[in-house]
């Protein structure tokens, strides 16, 4: 088998059990969870070779199609589901813009033990 044809196979087994979760377990989290594996797979669908840039391939398209129909499913769950899914958004916007306050504090102190270094010698 291809590995493009192993990665499909992959990927509609993942789907599966996102699914079977789902059912499991419906909630914010694991909605989240979902959306978040349907959105790194289209960040890593190549588009079309014969598509223009602003155009989406056919997977794009698909796994597209998929998380519109996730998050419509979530938002029938009702809004208990919508506000679990809006703390978790939330909650990594915040632990990102800590973690970007936390790397330009961390290069400022490097450049200044730079700096400090280069004026010692």
């Amino acid at each position: 088998m291809r590995s493009v044809d192993k990665a499909l196979v992959c990927s509609w087994q993942v789907v599966e059990v996102y699914e079977e979760a789902l059912q499991a377990q419906p909630t914010g989290r694991m909605y989240t969870l979902y959306a978040d594996y349907l959105q790194d797979t289209l960040l890593q669908q190549s588009p079309d070779a014969q598509a223009q840039a602003e155009q989406l391939s056919g997977s794009q398209q698909a796994t597209a199609q998929q998380l519109l129909h996730l998050y419509k499913r979530a938002y029938q769950a009702g809004e208990h589901v919508l506000a679990q899914i809006a703390a978790y958004r939330f909650a990594a916007f915040l632990l990102l813009h800590i973690f970007a306050q936390l790397g330009q504090q961390s290069m400022q102190a490097c450049q200044h033990q730079l700096s400090l270094l280069q004026q010692s010698q």
